[in-house]
């Protein structure tokens, strides 16, 4: 078997499987299509194929073609699991795409746009009621989930490996049970400032305690609905494009990014970048709404888009579109933190808000890292459990415990994305502040503002695929890990 047909195939089922995705979320179709890719696609599906990658990788010498063995090995391995799961998950972006929500005043939800509607939603009544109502969607939803759970357990066993930290620890290179231990020292760094803060931030703005809150409730807080018309939708798009220019950037890449902002039925609340074919065509999806929220979610798909579209073109296949996803989203997490930054908001907004409003910023950044904190130890709890029956209180007690609300038991499966992408998240925002840190001290802290940054930015994604921790050392930081993702909390508060 010749690895190039191997190689080739991968990157057409690449391309096909991006496309299918991008049209289900961005509502240009009612779903489904995934499960069809596998017999159009006999090598990425096929046990021989791995067989014969993993074979090489054990000769491979270290350096870059070690490295294209071991994503191309990843890229089968994920493929061989989606096909024992594919079935299974079309039916739920089917089930989701049509999915409707009917509220007691009668008004009419679709599904996906839930947690857009809840954010906004200023009446406590009414956002429990959406609340209790997308629960009973998920109800309905969850013996397609437990079946999605249980294929994937098969799946694993059928390839070598106890279970799905197993074999993600071991195809990702990634030590999940040392990054969950990291994730309980840093929620423990900063439980007190978290907990002191957010009670101030309910008490004023929700006149509500600790023990009152939900998770609906943090939705609406840290959707900010008092400074929405800092961040108006209708400039969105053309500062995120004097931003660009100022850093000698283009939004567009010179024609290579899209910006999909039409409003569709079906399509997804939540904002994506589609990498259609790397780097010439890549897609930013979004509905723009106006809000702080909205922006960060712009630039967090922008900063994706952006490393997508510089990434050199002549690398190999492995290299310019496989990776390791810890990488973009420090690229993506970078830029999301343009929204939230003093210096960007002084310079390119007309409202100039003092320092209580960026402290509450930050609290709604730490609010979310500290959810994935929580997310990656009861997701290590999930996929290690011999059975499901404790595991949606558990889940519900972690996130508790680590945002402070009170979570319905009905997302303890809905809210798992696959292989770990949580340890993916969590290593970006580690990645990302040392990132931050490096631009400050080479460029000064308006960074975004300087062309040489720009520069420099470009060559860090010109070269294509590269492990985290490669990255970090590259920076000069001593590994990966998350002290300055801690100082940036406990230097503001």
């Amino acid at each position: 078997m010749n690895i190039d047909a191997i190689r080739r195939e991968a990157e057409n089922f690449v391309r096909e499987a991006e496309a299918i995705t991008y049209r289900n979320h961005a509502g240009l179709t009612e779903g489904g299509g995934l499960a069809a890719l596998h017999d159009r696609f006999p090598r990425v599906f096929g046990r021989e194929s791995l067989a014969h990658v993993e074979a090489s990788l054990a000769i491979a010498p270290e350096g870059p073609e070690k490295l294209r063995r071991e994503l191309l090995r990843e890229l089968l391995v994920h493929a061989l699991i989606d096909r024992e799961t594919d079935a299974v998950a079309d039916e739920l972006m089917a089930r989701e795409a049509a999915s409707r929500i009917e509220l007691p005043d009668g008004s009419v939800l679709p599904y996906r746009s839930v947690p857009a509607e809840v954010a906004r939603e200023r009446a406590r009544g009414r956002r429990r009621a959406i609340e209790a109502k997308h629960a009973e969607v998920l109800y309905g939803l969850d013996p397609l989930y437990r079946e999605w759970w249980h294929r994937t357990r098969r799946a694993c066993g059928a390839l070598g490996h106890p279970d799905l930290a197993a074999l993600v620890g071991e195809t990702a290179r990634v030590d999940l049970d040392a990054l969950a231990a990291s994730a309980m020292a840093f929620l423990r760094d900063t439980n007190d400032l978290y907990r002191d803060y957010l009670g101030w931030m309910v008490r004023r703005y929700l006149t509500l305690t600790l023990a009152e809150l939900e998770r609906h409730d943090l939705s609406h807080l840290f959707h900010f609905p008092n400074i929405q018309s800092t961040y108006p939708a209708s400039d969105l798009v053309p500062l995120a494009g004097h931003t660009m220019s100022d850093i000698g950037l283009s939004l567009d890449a010179g024609g290579r990014i899209t910006l999909d902002l039409e409003a569709r039925k079906g399509k997804s609340s939540r904002a994506f970048c589609a990498r259609l074919q790397i780097p010439q065509r890549i897609v930013l999806v979004i509905l723009p709404r106006g809000g702080q929220d909205d922006y960060e979610a712009f630039f967090h798909e922008l900063g994706h888009a952006l490393h997508f579209a510089h990434v050199d073109a002549g690398l190999p296949f492995e290299l310019r579109d496989l990776d390791d996803s810890s990488v973009t989203e420090a690229w993506a997490f970078t830029f999301q933190s343009l929204s939230s930054d003093p210096l960007w908001v002084a310079t390119f907004l007309k409202e100039k808000p003092g320092k209580d409003f960026f402290r509450a910023l930050k609290l709604a950044k730490l609010f979310l890292v500290r959810r994935y904190a929580a997310k990656i130890v009861y997701e290590l709890d999930l996929w290690r459990a011999p059975a499901l029956d404790d595991l949606p209180d558990r889940y519900a007690a972690r996130l508790r415990a680590a945002t402070g609300a009170l979570y319905p038991v009905e997302g303890f499966l809905a809210d798992v994305d696959p292989f770990f992408y949580v340890a993916r998240y969590l290593r970006g925002w580690m990645l990302s502040s040392q990132i931050i840190e490096t631009l400050r001290d080479r460029f000064d802290e308006g960074w975004f503002r300087r062309p040489p940054a720009g520069k420099w930015l470009r060559a860090k994604w010109q070269v294509g695929a590269m492990r985290a921790e490669s990255l970090s050392r590259d920076l000069g930081c001593e590994r990966l890990d998350a002290a300055a993702l801690t100082r940036e909390f406990l230097d503001l508060f």
